[in-house]
Order: structure tokens, then sequence, then C-alpha cells
């Protein structure tokens, strides 16, 4: 149980955005790897155009046509960012590099312990994996209420092959510590789409709802499923054996056979558009 002020209202809070029928998914994945509303729609807009005119200007210093840039641009016409827009703007919270998992000396052995928050990216979607008050959760702004996903640090790994598994690629935060949400410094100018949940509700919810598939937006779900088995019967020797020792050991047997079940019922989440 977390704790708790005088008056019986919960000290620990997750950030959480909700997506609706915008295209700003990556604007909401952003905000959930610091934490809180930092960043808005003209702040992420601006520094794309600043990163356009940079572009521009290398262009022409080299006499290179500026056609050259044509679908290249730092901000899509459907509004969705790239990477290097995100990377730039997260740079204005603190001193962080964004670097691609897959890439030669990322990945360490204790992927659980050893980061602190994920970026992932698939043809029209971002969406954010991030630990808060130690503990890991799925903060897809696609995902159905109460919103974040607690994910156990055993299931962290196989979860991140089920995404690489449906065609993302996941970025680590590295550099210095992210920030921790604060909602007393926010919650008068909150939208409606931006919301603090305690963090006692979301492991209640956890705890009841295990089998629960954890969400990635526009993957088709049976090939995260095939991913999911896949990278459990390789962990396993081809089946579902027991889970080595974690750091959160009471709950992860009951999760493994939620797993299973999960797999077996083939209960999954339709398919939806970012």
């Amino acid at each position: 149980m977390q704790a708790e002020d005088v008056a019986g209202e919960p000290t620990k809070f997750v950030y959480w955005e909700k997506q609706g029928k915008d295209r700003l998914c990556g604007l909401h994945c952003l905000n959930s790897i610091v934490q809180g509303p930092i960043f808005d729609e003209s702040s992420l807009f601006e520094i794309a155009r600043q990163l356009d005119e940079e572009e521009k200007k290398i262009l022409e210093a080299q006499s290179i046509p500026l056609s050259a840039m044509e679908g290249t641009n730092n901000i899509a016409d459907d509004g969705n960012y790239n990477i290097q827009v995100l990377e730039k703007a997260i740079e204005g919270v603190g001193t962080y590099d964004l670097l691609n998992l897959d890439k030669p000396g990322v990945r360490t052995s204790d992927i659980a312990s050893d980061n602190q928050a994920f970026l992932c990216n698939s043809a029209d979607h971002w969406f954010a994996i991030r630990k808060v008050h130690g503990i890991w959760f799925n903060l897809n702004s696609t995902n159905m209420e109460p919103g974040p996903q607690i994910v156990s640090d055993f299931y962290l790994e196989v979860f991140l092959e089920a995404v690489k598994g449906a065609n993302y690629t996941i970025y680590t935060v590295r550099g210095d510590s992210l920030p921790q949400p604060k909602k007393e410094e926010t919650v008068s100018s909150l939208r409606e789409s931006q919301r603090y949940l305690g963090l006692d509700y979301l492991q209640e919810d956890y705890n009841q709802n295990k089998t629960r598939p954890l969400n990635t937006d526009g993957a088709d779900q049976s090939e995260i499923d095939a991913a999911i088995k896949a990278s459990l019967e390789d962990m396993h020797g081809g089946g579902f054996g027991p889970p080595p020792v974690v750091s959160q050991p009471s709950e992860d047997d009951d999760l493994m056979a939620a797993i299973a079940l999960s797999l077996q019922q083939e209960n999954a989440q339709p398919s939806q558009d970012n």
C-alpha cells in the first residue's frame, strides 16, 4: 500500500495521457517519459521547425537542392513526430541520450535494473515504458482504463521482445535520473487527457487483472502473443517453467500462470489505429 497524507489522499502518483482522435502519440509518449505535462503541441512543433531550418542550412551550404528534403520533415503531415524531435525535446529537461536498444553495447544483462525508460516506435505510433516509484509501467496512450499497466521486472524483457517482434524500434533513455511525477505543481492546469493516478489504485487493478494483455496499440495481437510465447519458450527450454529469481518474486508465479492462460484463451484486444 502506498503512503498517504493525513487526509487519506494518496501521495504517490503515476502520470499518464489518454489519446483521443488526435495524432499526438509522440507528445503523449514524451510527457509519460518525463511524468508530467511538460510539453505541448506548440513546443514540439517549434522544435520540429527549428530542426527543419537547420537541415535546410546544411543542404544549402553543400549546394544540395532542397528537394532532397521532401518526405523527410521532422513533423509528418498527420502531425506525428520523428525521433529527432523527441530527442531534442527531452534534452531540454536534462542530460539524456536516446539509444537504440539493438545497437552494440546498449543492451545490458539486467534490463529491468539498468534502464529507467523506453520509447517504442512503429511506423505510426509512439508509446512509453517507464519505471515510476521503482515499478515498471506500460504507459501507452491507447491503453484501456485505468491507463498505466504494471509490468513486472521478469515480464519486462519478454514484453520488450514482443514489442520488437511487432516491428517496433525501442530506444532506451540514458543519462540523468528522470523526474518523478509532481501532481501538486500542475493539477490546476490539466487537460481532460492528462491524468495523475494513485499508485495503490494501479497496483490493485494489476492484482485483479493479471490476465489482461499488455497493449501495444496498432500491432496485431496475434503477433504479440506469438512473440511472447517464443520468448518464454526460449528462456525456459520449450515450456512455461518456473521463472528465474527476480526482485518482485511474490507476484511472478501468478503472472506466469496468467501469461499462459492469456495465450491459451487468445483473448487479444482488437487492433487500433494511432
